[in-house]
């Protein structure tokens, strides 16, 4: 786990809020959830990324770049969640 000995909801203790732009994208799933949640789905998916790339970097199905938007969207949605 990413938080062994740490509670990232001290990062801060509200749910995440809701935004407008949130409206039919994923961000919206996210309403409601702890900090310590979205923290570890960032680990985890940058970790399933580290051990899966190398092996099927030239694997077109796996769509490397759309993988990689995703965790940059859930690290972006960290940010304006721990800033507000």
């Amino acid at each position: 786990m990413a938080h062994e000995g740490y509670n990232f909801n001290n990062l801060k203790r509200q749910k995440i809020q809701g935004d407008p732009s949130f409206e039919g994208t994923q961000m919206a799933n996210w309403v409601g959830k702890n900090t310590e949640e979205l923290i570890d789905l960032i680990y985890k998916k940058v970790g399933e990324l580290k051990i899966t790339y190398p092996h099927n970097k030239d694997n077109q199905k796996y769509r490397w770049n759309v993988r990689v938007k995703n965790i940059i969207k859930l690290i972006w949605l960290l940010l304006k969640h721990v800033q507000e």
